[in-house]
């Protein structure tokens, strides 16, 4: 391959990667705070690095010639590769558990629209919450959160929602860390660097709490789970099943959320393969192995029938809330 090629083929992929970040909230890589031209540019030659000069031959030789077939490779290679990255760090691993938790929680609001330079979070009817972004010096933020104690108890699941312990701790560094911000909104990358400082010592994967816990049931055929029995006993479950369907759907990727509601849709496994062939337009090998992926993630935080079933209706509902018209393309 001639440098020119070379040259070329990186500048495709640093535009690709403008794409992605546009559209997607990633962080941006090593020490920068936002999405300049050199962090993008940073990014794109990581990737190309990491991935090697094949990136782009081999998806041109997938693509047939077609370009929009050759870009759409590309993206999803890029947009995985960031998920990976984004997943890998400390800040990473801090901005999805943050995601997961302040999602659903009343006090705080997200703010990703256009109108706002940088997607965050802000207290609830907050000058944050109204758009006002904060400007101020980080440390001041790193000296909110290391003045708030901290419990002894406090673990990291490898995955999952955090114990309640731990998800108290977090709220109340969230809290002192908005109150020193003004209740100004903080930008993800600002927010979770700080969050992530603070319990440190707590991230050692020493320290981290790993359950061995998995479904004795396989939920391939998520009707083996039968309708959950509403009872008194079971609203904390409820409640641990309301936080694991969070977390999963944060972890799910695009393709993931799109094809859910399709799981149990046909019942058999050849024919539930065929539809998300026709859905995701993809081949029959990936096809099940993005079945087989949803249903690990889903078995993991299964401990019996009963709380999986739990966890597909909240699933239900995190889907219903981002598709009130029904899935994209037709019901299922």
């Amino acid at each position: 391959m001639s440098s020119y090629e070379e040259e070329d083929e990186l500048t495709l992929v640093v535009r690709l990667v403008w794409q992605v970040v546009r559209q997607s909230s990633f962080p941006p890589p090593g020490d920068h705070d936002s999405w300049t031209e050199t962090a993008v540019t940073d990014q794109a030659v990581d990737l190309y690095l990491h991935k090697g000069a094949a990136i782009v031959a081999e998806a041109k030789a997938a693509a047939g010639g077609d370009p929009g077939h050759l870009e759409r490779r590309l993206l999803k290679t890029i947009r995985n590769y960031m998920i990976d990255v984004a997943k890998s760090t400390p800040v990473g691993l801090m901005r999805n558990r943050l995601a997961t938790m302040l999602l659903r929680h009343p006090d705080y609001v997200r703010l990703d629209d256009a109108a706002n330079p940088l997607d965050g979070w802000a207290p609830v009817a907050s000058r944050g919450a109204r758009g006002e972004l904060w400007q101020g010096d980080e440390d001041d933020l790193h000296a909110a959160a290391a003045r708030t104690p901290v419990p002894p108890g406090v673990k990291f699941n490898r995955s999952g929602p955090p114990p309640p312990v731990t998800k108290q701790a977090l709220l109340d560094v969230i809290t002192a860390i908005f109150t020193a911000a003004g209740s100004c909104y903080l930008p993800d990358q600002i927010l979770a660097r700080v969050v992530a400082r603070r319990f440190d010592e707590f991230l050692d994967p020493d320290n981290r709490d790993v359950s061995d816990t998995t479904s004795p049931t396989d939920p391939e055929h998520l009707a083996v789970y039968g309708p959950a029995d509403p009872t008194a006993e079971d609203q904390l479950d409820r409640v641990a099943a309301a936080d694991a369907a969070d977390w999963l759907w944060v972890e799910f990727s695009a393709e993931e959320r799109s094809i859910y509601p399709f799981l149990d849709v046909p019942e058999t496994p050849d024919a539930r393969i065929a539809a998300v062939v026709l859905i995701l337009g993809c081949g029959e090998g990936e096809a099940q192995a993005i079945l087989e992926a949803m249903f690990a993630k889903i078995r993991e935080h299964a401990p019996t029938p009963e709380f999986g079933r739990h966890i597909l209706d909240e699933l239900t509902a995190i889907y219903s809330r981002e598709h009130p018209n029904g899935p994209p393309g037709g019901t299922p």
